[in-house]
């Protein structure tokens, strides 16, 4: 091993394949040098964006490590197998899958190292991957691109296979040239290494007659108040739900001031509001949750998603994280003040999410149901949130919550099965099948057993017309992309 030594550019690497002749070996490392995230990260967020019981468990565990690490209670090898943890439960079959996903399609490749990977093939120069990343990850590389799997992490599966939640082989206190076949050490000399990290593989570059740092892109520096906006709950609803700024606020007083017009209008008595905030934040916190669980299933199926993720989402388990934590904290802020309610509140929301976590199991066109179901919850909560006690049955705004949501549905089955409805639909249909329509006509019948439901019809009218002659003005400025 050298005690010194002078490591090559990427750009020296591709002229010594042309002339075929410098080395006769080519060792890649996988994160940072293939791919530009940490791989192993990058799976346990993958697997945490399909949410559950599997999420729930990764963040906790991610959360701990985080903790660990900025305490300085642990080391950077323990923040690692701390993290692993949260694959304790899951099968070797479900890990191997989502790795060739993680692999084929989620993340974002090093185009050059990858140009010499693809011309190291094509020259048949042997290679192969010397990696601190799982070896199901490796395997993945390996099965798209050709090559030996050197050395790699491997997950410890008990004898159903299902993940220990820790490292058969971690590999920390090993270096790399370690695990090289006996005839690559012998001549060490020939080979080329490619790594991004001069720190981790400083053993393994002293080593090799040939290596190659590849240093990692400057990052785009995000704002931290950008960064804070983006975490805050609903955020992440209304930037992929609506293209124009002005939409979420036409969204919010149109749906939940209908909701909060019809409770101030039709249950009589004090109206408890200091619930209202905590609970309302936390519900579009677990709300986002959902969304984008949602979101990703659709991305991982390719349906041709138009929700586009802004870069503040690209660390879904830090997502995850900031949104759970949102909730956690406004529940325990309603329990504070008041028990009672805040086991209300807390069941109402475990039932939200149970129903859309079957929502997103579910394929498109059998999501009739729990889409009603969501847009029921809806209102129950609003209700939950601020009446604090009360000793009647709302009956008018219990019809109001079940009639409300039956508005949304015809646009809603429409989009579903539109690939096998006449393509050809007429103006009138297009017509009927829109929200407001139908809103009319159930805050008409209703008014006729209310009359309060005049207001909340005169209410939603007027912020859908304000709504309207705004959308009317971007396009004609040419600023709605819609």
């Amino acid at each position: 091993m050298k005690s010194s030594y002078k490591y090559y550019s990427i750009d020296t690497v591709l002229p010594n394949i042309e002339k075929n002749k410098d080395f006769s070996r080519v060792v890649f490392d996988i994160c940072g040098t293939l791919f530009i995230e940490n791989t192993t990260i990058a799976l346990l967020n993958q697997i945490a964006s399909y949410g559950g019981i599997q999420s729930i468990q990764i963040v906790f565990w991610h959360i701990v490590a985080f903790l660990g690490k900025r305490l300085n209670l642990i080391s950077p090898v323990e923040y690692m197998h701390i993290r692993i943890k949260g694959l304790c439960g899951v099968s070797k079959d479900v890990i191997a899958n989502e790795s060739k996903t993680l692999v084929y399609q989620y993340l974002h490749r090093r185009e050059n190292a990858i140009d010499i990977l693809t011309e190291v093939k094509r020259k048949e120069i042997e290679f192969g991957y010397a990696t601190f990343t799982l070896k199901s990850i490796a395997q993945a590389v390996k099965d798209e691109y050709g090559g030996d799997i050197l050395c790699a992490r491997e997950l410890d599966y008990n004898n159903l296979n299902i993940c220990t939640g820790r490292y058969k082989t971690a590999l920390n206190n090993c270096n790399k040239e370690k695990c090289l076949p006996e005839n690559w050490k012998k001549n060490l000399d020939c080979i080329c290494f490619i790594t991004d990290d001069l720190v981790a593989d400083k053993s393994m570059l002293q080593s090799v007659g040939y290596p190659v740092y590849m240093p990692l892109f400057k990052k785009q520096t995000k704002s931290k108040l950008k960064y804070l906006l983006y975490s805050f709950p609903g955020v992440y609803y209304y930037s992929t739900r609506y293209d124009n700024l002005y939409k979420p606020f036409a969204h919010i007083l149109k749906f939940w001031g209908s909701y909060l017009l019809t409770i101030q209008l039709t249950i009589p008595g004090q109206i408890n509001f200091y619930y209202l905030l905590p609970s309302f934040i936390a519900y579009l916190a677990i709300y986002d949750i959902g969304c984008f669980q949602n979101d990703t299933k659709a991305s991982f199926e390719d349906k041709g998603t138009t929700r586009n993720k802004v870069s503040y989402y690209d660390n879904s388990l830090a997502f995850f994280t900031s949104s759970f934590l949102w909730a956690l904290l406004c529940l325990l802020i309603v329990f504070i003040m008041n028990i009672h309610v805040g086991l209300i509140v807390t069941s109402m929301f475990i039932l939200l999410y149970t129903i859309f976590w079957l929502h997103n199991s579910l394929e498109p066109r059998q999501r009739i149901l729990t889409f009603y179901l969501l847009y029921l919850i809806k209102g129950l909560v609003v209700l939950t949130a601020v009446v604090a006690s009360l000793n009647i049955i709302p009956v008018m705004y219990l019809i109001f919550c079940i009639l409300f949501p039956l508005t949304y549905l015809p646009k809603y089955i429409h989009s579903k099965y539109k690939h096998s409805i006449n393509k050809n639909i007429n103006h009138f249909k297009k017509i009927i099948l829109q929200p407001i329509i139908w809103k009319n006509i159930i805050l008409v019948v209703l008014s006729m057993l209310n009359t309060h439901f005049l207001f909340v019809l005169i209410w939603m009218d007027l912020i859908t017309l304000v709504e309207f002659l705004i959308g009317r003005c971007y396009a004609n400025k040419g600023f709605n992309n819609g």
